[in-house]
């Protein structure tokens, strides 16, 4: 893919989250699925680890693995 036509993709991209951030919208649903892959992340680490809750060490730990998996999870799709 160009540059040029990634660079509109974009933008069209952060046009329809700015128009429309209220629920159900193109916007919720990336929050939606952004904020799961953290929940789902922060889930197997603590359940790895076994552990009730992440300490400040492991949200960043945690928060990467939780965009890696947002990110595979969009290409996939």
């Amino acid at each position: 893919m160009a540059t040029t036509n990634l660079s509109e993709a974009i933008k069209v991209v952060q046009q329809a989250m700015l128009e429309d951030q209220s629920e159900g919208s193109y916007f919720h649903s990336w929050q939606a699925n952004i904020a799961m892959a953290f929940y789902d992340e922060a889930e197997r680490f603590c359940q790895v680890n076994k552990k009730k809750s992440l300490n400040d060490g492991a949200f960043a730990e945690v928060g990467s693995r939780a965009a890696k998996n947002f990110l595979n999870s969009f290409l996939s799709s």
